[in-house]
């Protein structure tokens, strides 16, 4: 017995994101890369492949930069930015378009993203130690190990409110009120692994196992995309019935039918299966 299953997974994202090759902020000036305000600024690429390879060029390049969520207003919460120097922005762009990297979009880093935190905040109950990383965050400095570590420590009842509070507001300077819907079809329960917590574990004997074959996934993949869903999760057991080849063949169905953006979940596989 086969089953066909769709689900949706809520996070919070922004507005759709830009197209094309080279898109520039309204910070650059004319037609090429041109300078940008502030000390650093945002690289948003045009799929999470481009930006993959963007950071394996800027690391084998020396090239210094942090990963962070892209703001809402520049794309999805779900993709990841790459913030860099303003003042190499110009280099590595054209360094990037050599290496025909696909760039959406540069636009100036949010700066000190909470500048009234403390004062939205029942600073009363605050602790010493959790107040001192909140003027760290308000500043817009990055937290070290020791401070990520004060936080998931905190036990005070005005500490952990605060952190809430603190969350909630990051969140909504961040990625503002919006949903980004996501489809989840998982087209093989059987799994190879035996993990305790997961109900797919090989021995549990008391689970229905099905496989999808790659016309009903190709089936499912199309009402997901006539929902208006542009971004679907294929999912499956850690299921070696499925060969790299027929993963790839499967991805590159939807891609040319539907165009949605496309995360795997498949397990474990070797480096060779997944570069196919």
């Amino acid at each position: 017995m086969r089953r066909q299953g769709i689900c949706c997974r809520v996070s919070l994202p922004g507005s759709a994101r830009a197209t094309g090759t080279f898109i520039f902020s309204q910070s650059f000036k004319g037609q090429g890369w041109g300078p940008v305000t502030g000390e650093k600024v945002l690289l948003i690429c045009n799929s999470t492949t481009d930006m993959l390879r963007a950071d394996r060029i800027m690391r084998l390049r020396g090239i210094s930069f942090k990963p962070v969520p892209v703001p809402g207003e520049l794309g999805s919460v779900c993709a990841t930015a790459l913030e860099i120097s303003a003042a190499e922005a110009a280099l590595i762009g054209e360094l990037l378009r050599a290496s025909k990297v696909g760039v959406a979009t540069i636009a100036p880093a949010p700066q000190s993203p909470l500048t009234e935190l403390l004062d939205k905040l029942n600073q009363r109950h605050l602790s010493f130690r959790f107040r001192e990383v909140m003027e760290k965050v308000q500043a817009g400095e990055t937290l070290d190990r020791d401070d990520i570590i004060a936080l998931l420590r905190v036990d005070n009842a005005g500490d952990v409110e605060a952190l809430f509070t603190a969350g909630d507001l990051m969140r909504k300077k961040v990625v503002g009120e919006t949903v980004d819907v996501r489809a989840c079809l998982e087209f093989s329960n059987y799994c190879r692994k035996n993990c305790l917590y997961c109900g797919l574990r090989r021995d549990n004997g008391k689970l229905m196992r099905y496989r999808m074959d790659a016309e009903e996934i190709l089936a499912v993949a199309q009402k997901v995309h006539q929902a208006g869903i542009k971004t679907l999760i294929l999912q499956s057991g850690e299921d070696p019935f499925y060969s790299a080849a027929d993963i790839c063949s499967v991805l590159e169905d939807i891609k040319s039918l539907t165009g949605m953006r496309i995360t795997l979940s498949i397990g474990e596989r070797t480096r060779e299966e997944y570069r196919a």
